[in-house]
């Protein structure tokens, strides 16, 4: 683990966790750190083209302390126009919430955050669930694309 460690694939994956999905200015991005755990394997590897493709595996954390940023999964993947966080997805969002999904997409493209599978965002004000999203980096744009529903608190004004 620690010749790729020296390498950099750490940094490959937590510029991707860090700058691509949470970071509100992607020319400023969040200093993290992975966690190292006793399991977590991590490898990369040249396809036929030159492109690299990195993974990690046996448990993902990824700790952003000057923006409050946890992310964990079981796996983790960087290819070359998408990124993967795969089992088990929890994001601790910048305004408090929490993302749970079974796995989530970060297309390098459109600059995009994706599921097609079961997904619920928590926080004060009540939760959010679904099957399938796409959403911009910082969440402030999010579409639920099926079976959407939750459970919010709402205001009401006394008349």
């Amino acid at each position: 683990m620690s010749a790729l460690w020296n390498r950099g694939l750490p940094a490959v994956l937590v510029t991707f966790a860090a700058q691509e999905m949470m970071s509100q200015t992607p020319a400023q991005p969040t200093a993290c750190t992975l966690v190292g755990q006793r399991a977590t394997r991590l490898s990369a590897d040249t396809l036929p083209g030159g492109q690299h493709v990195a993974f990690i595996g046996g448990g993902v954390i990824l700790k952003c302390p000057s923006r409050g940023i946890t992310i964990t999964s079981d796996s983790a993947e960087r290819h070359p126009d998408k990124d993967f966080l795969v089992g088990n997805v929890v994001v601790k969002l910048v305004d408090g919430r929490t993302l749970k999904s079974p796995h989530l997409i970060y297309n390098q493209i459109t600059r995009t955050i994706s599921s097609d599978t079961t997904y619920s965002i928590t926080g004060k004000q009540g939760e959010q669930r679904g099957v399938g999203f796409r959403s911009n980096r910082t969440f402030t744009s999010f579409r639920c694309l099926a079976n959407c529903g939750g459970d919010f608190k709402v205001l009401v004004p006394k008349l």
